[in-house]
């Protein structure tokens, strides 16, 4: 499973994932430094629910992200836990090229 996230939806579900506590988050000060504003980084679950059995944590799942940096082809890999609400919310693959289709 894939997901899309803006470098705007990255930095938010980071600031989130940041505030939960979760154990996987992105440095705010090298992610606003070093990815491309414009980019789509591309998110791919690793561990589904993987607090399934823990209490007083919000679930969440950890994902791999592939970011694209500023500058540069090819991307930047690091782990992202995140709540399954973030992660549902998030477009699939499959709704970004079917709403870039439409638009050109």
């Amino acid at each position: 499973m894939y997901r899309i996230a803006t470098s705007n939806d990255l930095t938010a579900i980071n600031d989130r994932s940041i505030r939960a506590g979760f154990n996987r988050t992105l440095d705010p000060e090298a992610l606003a430094a070093n990815i491309d504003p414009d980019g789509l980084h591309v998110l791919s679950l690793v561990l589904l629910g993987h607090n399934a059995d823990a209490t007083g944590v919000p679930f969440h799942h950890r994902t791999r992200v592939m970011m694209k940096p500023k500058g540069a082809d090819l991307p930047e890999i690091a782990y992202l836990d995140l709540s399954d609400t973030d992660w549902t919310a998030l477009p699939t693959v499959e709704a970004v090229r079917a709403a870039q289709q439409q638009e050109g």
